[in-house]
């Protein structure tokens, strides 16, 4: 977990075609809910994230056949954000209302 000024970006990662079990993306949202976490699950082998999914306040969004370099980028458009650049792509961009990966459901 990170923390930059009173925002939290969460990062959890899972192996490849694992699922997020029930109790833990209830977690996920509870924080969520709380208007200050960003929560990002990244699903791949070490080094090599395949999918992730960005999940706060605003919505989702999913991003599949994912890369180290996308990656990169999502985590420093949120540390822009946690900056108090609120006019970067991560505060403007529409958000999927996608349905988490690998078959979890609500």
């Amino acid at each position: 977990m990170v923390e930059r000024n009173g925002q939290f970006l969460w990062m959890e990662t899972k192996s490849p075609r694992v699922s997020i079990p029930t109790g833990q993306m209830r977690m996920f949202e509870e924080l969520i809910r709380l208007g200050v976490f960003t929560v990002l699950i990244i699903w791949g082998d070490p080094g090599c994230p395949e999918e992730l999914l960005l999940m706060r306040p605003k919505g989702r969004k999913r991003y599949a056949n994912s890369c180290i370099y996308e990656l990169r980028a999502v985590v420093s458009a949120w540390f822009d954000y946690a900056q108090g650049k609120r006019d970067t792509p991560f505060c403007d961009e529409a958000v999927n209302d996608a349905a988490p990966p690998n078959g979890w459901t609500a």
